[in-house]
């Protein structure tokens, strides 16, 4: 959208919401300058998104999940969530033709969105009979689809915007102890680092892409390494449990 007086009076109605609420809780680190910008004070909170330990944890065997998407035998490679326009998932397609030929090596992309058919008409035109779209699955099955993913794929396009977004779904691969490769930069890139938790590539580049994935397919010592950090970070930092906790002392010091 242009700037103009609908994303004026937005704006103003954002400086007003965060100057008379009583507290502000952000979500990532990156968002904080903006808000303290708006809001014109330097106290606002971070509480970053986590994962319910409880329902994601590592111990379902994959392997029938796998043979239902025809990928049994195979290491996979899966990209669960949203199938949107900021996401670039056709490069998750690129990759996979760049393997196409090695056997050993599966793709899935579970989820939907606005590019949802336009990947399946794509994927049917390469010709990709190592990846499978399953497209929108109930929520209580994603411990099953993690339980059958080796390795998780989070992307999105190249652009400044996603520098300051945390996706969600890194929480639930690290507690799931599943190697992320990532093509997000910015702040996602320094909790990966920080995690040990994976590889990061350069967003929108699918050799980058296909090489990461070969290269944890080659090496199940390195999966597993990635794997086990994850955990450990997630439990440390990212349990929604005391992410709760957290909220409940905000909400009980602003109610008094």
């Amino acid at each position: 959208m242009k700037k103009g007086k609908s994303i004026k009076f937005l704006e103003w109605l954002e400086r007003q919401a965060y100057r008379q609420a009583d507290r502000v809780v952000s979500v990532t680190d990156s968002f904080v300058p903006h808000i303290m910008k708006r809001r014109g004070r330097d106290d606002v909170i971070v509480i970053k998104n986590g994962v319910n330990l409880d329902l994601f944890h590592k111990g379902k065997d994959g392997e029938a999940t796998k043979a239902r998407f025809g990928l049994e035998g195979r290491i996979v490679a899966a990209y669960v969530g949203t199938h949107g326009m900021a996401h670039g998932l056709d490069t998750v397609l690129d990759a996979a033709a760049l393997l196409a030929d090695e056997p050993d090596i599966g793709f899935l992309l579970v989820g939907d969105g606005a590019e949802r058919t336009w990947l399946e008409t794509r994927a049917e035109e390469l010709g990709l009979v190592n990846l499978h779209i399953a497209g929108q699955l109930p929520r209580d099955e994603m411990p099953e689809v993690w339980s059958a993913t080796d390795i998780s794929l989070i992307v999105l396009k190249k652009s400044d915007t996603f520098k300051s977004v945390l996706p969600s779904k890194m929480f639930e691969a690290m507690a799931m102890e599943c190697p992320i490769v990532l093509g997000v930069e910015g702040e996602a890139q320094a909790l990966l680092e920080e995690a040990g938790a994976g590889l990061a590539i350069t967003p929108e580049n699918a050799r980058e892409l296909a090489n990461a994935v070969r290269k944890l397919v080659i090496e199940p010592n390195k999966r597993a390494k990635f794997g086990a950090n994850g955990l450990a970070h997630a439990r440390e930092n990212y349990d929604r449990s005391k992410q709760a906790a957290r909220y409940l002392r905000l909400l009980k010091e602003v109610a008094q």
